[in-house]
């Protein structure tokens, strides 16, 4: 199924234009409580106001959306008499709009899951508030029941209208930013090398990584051609993702993670023996300097303590009148050495694979 992009410039007109077009007056709008911050919150006021469209919001639900969410939302939508429906915000809104289409014509009285969804032909929009997802190009869907996810998808899902604003990205926060910049970045990685790739799944993942690679650094900066370019990257991935089905994390976490465990397949013994060689001498060398104590394996007495894990290099730092917090602090700002804790009397470091003797 075409989507209607939509890139919103200067003003909100098309998005008018489409309503008009399709005759909408009465739209389900399905928003979390973000959205009375965003400037299209203060348009969609004027538009009503000006009795051009009457509005129905729903933000009855939470991120990672519960089943009865969904009902109470169907609900709703029926006695709206809603044309339309229309998902503004991140995955957790489109979840619940899309849910809302798919739901809206089924028997009231029996669980949704586990009826057939008939197609219908009420109207999708969505406009995402971050660049990440895609939720807004795929047919896939994630509400919970009773604890457990349930995972949904229907083609008839796929909203018909996307609408990209940058101006929506502009109060994200830098955590949420990058982090989402990264998910696109997954999704065209990951549709590239599913087994279940196309050639047309492959052209967008590879225009979605051209763009995310484009305009990263705009983005990253709070530009607004970098907003507008991130939300193409990522809408273009969903449409990816879409193609080849996948949903795992990440194939590249889970590359790295098998090549890790391949490496301790073929060298965990000798790699591990290196680590105990290296946190021995270190233990050693902290013992001779006096006044710290680095525990070792002679506390092991077979009652109240039955081993010693070795590569924990775990330090009683009190016989020199300091306690382990301020000897964290003084390895951290005195010789940039992070470890990973100190309490009132020790301190503690992990040795890895990772480290060298020289370190």
């Amino acid at each position: 199924m075409g989507q209607n992009v939509i890139q919103i410039r200067e003003s909100y007109q098309e998005i008018l234009d489409v309503f008009v077009q399709n005759q909408i007056k009465r739209v389900f709008l399905v928003c979390d409580h973000a959205f009375q911050y965003l400037a299209i919150s203060h348009w969609l006021d004027e538009i009503e106001a000006s009795s051009k469209l009457s509005v129905t919001r729903f933000d009855h639900f939470q991120p990672n959306p519960d089943y009865e969410s969904v009902v109470e939302g169907v609900r709703v939508f029926r006695e709206s008499d809603s044309q339309a429906i229309w998902a503004v915000g991140g995955g957790s809104a489109m979840d619940v709009a899309k849910c809302i289409k798919l739901y809206a014509f089924l028997d009231p009285h029996e669980n949704y899951l586990q009826q057939t969804v008939v197609p219908n032909d009420i109207p999708l929009m969505a406009m995402p508030t971050t660049a990440g997802t895609g939720s807004e190009s795929t047919r896939y869907a994630v509400v919970y029941k009773d604890g457990v996810k349930q995972s949904i998808a229907h083609e008839s899902c796929i909203p018909s209208v996307v609408i990209l604003d940058p101006g929506a990205l502009k109060t994200l926060p830098a955590y949420q930013r990058k982090s989402t910049m990264l998910d696109a970045l997954c999704h065209a990685v990951e549709s590239f090398w599913s087994v279940h790739a196309t050639a047309e799944s492959k052209a967008y993942s590879r225009d979605a990584l051209k763009m995310i690679r484009r305009y990263a650094e705009d983005y990253l900066a709070n530009c607004d051609e970098g907003n507008a370019g991130m939300l193409l990257a990522a809408n273009t991935a969903g449409k990816a993702i879409n193609l080849t089905q996948t949903t795992s994390a990440s194939y590249l976490l889970m590359s790295s993670l098998d090549i890790s465990r391949r490496n301790l397949v073929l060298r965990g013994k000798e790699s591990f023996g290196k680590v105990s060689q290296m946190a021995e001498y270190a233990r050693q060398e902290i013992n001779d300097i006096g006044g710290y104590y680095a525990y070792g394996r002679e506390m092991i007495n077979g009652g109240s303590v039955y081993d010693f894990d070795v590569t924990k290099l775990a330090v009683y730092t009190r016989d020199i009148g300091l306690a382990g917090i301020e000897v964290y602090d003084l390895l951290r700002d005195e010789y940039d050495i992070q470890i990973e804790l100190g309490d009132i009397a020790n301190i503690l470091a992990y040795i890895s694979i990772g480290d060298r003797m020289q370190d």
